[in-house]
């Protein structure tokens, strides 16, 4: 067998095994959405400039505006289990960024500039009005640098779990972006994003980041996770893609010292270093108060709702 012949073997093999990646990897998002397990609420969509934004308005009231952490899997189903009381004395918002949920997810580099953009837009556009907000995690600074660039967006501000800020302040890396652009592409791209929000992914991260209970984490949230993480198709990934290079980050310590708003920190007693993070947070506004809500995690909201609800209350 000549070199030629070996060459066209390898070839023939190589284009078989990507024909093979590629069909699994679609039936892998035609399955993950095929349930319907998120497709739970009456949605309202908001016309914004670089997709269409999911959103859910419930009540009456003064306004309030919920807003979920920023993964590939977030959505507002992280305040499924607070909306409703929530909805009895305020008019609720809550809404899938995008790139989320049933939001556009276009396939483009998600900062954390753009969201500042959307969260300006989305208040202005359909709240109408000042309001108060609930962030989790890593959409923390997003509300933070929204707040500080318009002063006339929000109330009371509540961060849930917010990031360090020494998270906040990195940077795409050389090795980051290499990563990025294995990422954006389709063959390898798709395999690297199904591995890494399968649902024994997202069953460790929910063990290992999200809850306090390891044990007994209902198999009904990792459906809905493996679900959010695969709506809309190949796209999903982008986001994925955007928050893992960093490219969504954006430093705070300087608009955390000036704005003006009160802020509430909610921290599960169990959130990895989240005692020093509420600490670092108070000696740059000390104005900030906290609450810990113990025997949970990343997500108090959905692991101890009543709890965090009075908290809340109290606060608002």
């Amino acid at each position: 067998m000549n070199k030629w012949q070996k060459l066209g073997i390898f070839a023939g093999v190589t284009a078989t095994a990507a024909t093979i990646t590629h069909i699994i990897n679609r039936i892998i998002f035609s399955t993950s959405v095929s349930m319907g397990v998120t497709d739970t609420e009456d949605r309202l969509t908001y016309r914004w400039k670089f997709g269409d934004i999911s959103y859910i308005k419930k009540g009456s009231g003064n306004p309030i505006l919920l807003v979920h952490d920023l993964n590939s899997y977030s959505s507002t189903y992280e305040w499924s289990k607070i909306c409703d009381e929530l909805a009895k004395t305020h008019t609720v918002y809550a809404v899938d960024l995008l790139g989320c949920g049933y939001s556009a997810k276009p396939a483009i580099t998600y900062t954390a500039y753009l969201y500042v953009q959307l969260l300006e837009d989305f208040v202005k556009s359909v709240i109408g009005r000042r309001t108060d907000v609930v962030v989790t995690g890593d959409s923390s600074p997003l509300v933070i640098m929204s707040c500080y660039n318009n002063d006339s967006l929000f109330n009371n501000i509540v961060l849930v779990n917010p990031p360090s800020l020494e998270s906040c302040s990195q940077i795409p890396s050389k090795r980051k972006n290499v990563f990025r652009m294995l990422l954006n592409t389709s063959l390898i791209g798709n395999s690297i994003y199904n591995m890494s929000v399968s649902k024994n992914a997202l069953a460790e991260i929910c063990r290992t980041k999200l809850f306090y209970s390891k044990n007994s984490i209902p198999n009904s949230i990792i459906n809905v996770l493996h679900e959010t993480a695969h709506i809309g198709g190949f796209t999903a990934r982008h986001l994925f893609a955007s928050t893992k290079c960093r490219y969504t980050t954006v430093s705070i310590g300087k608009a955390l010292s000036i704005i003006n708003n009160s802020i509430f920190i909610i921290a599960g007693d169990n959130a990895v270093n989240m005692k020093n993070i509420v600490k670092e947070y108070s000696e740059i506004n000390p104005v900030i108060e906290s609450v810990t809500i113990p025997r949970s995690k990343h997500l108090p909201q959905l692991e101890r709702p009543v709890r965090f609800l009075n908290q809340l209350k109290i606060f608002l």
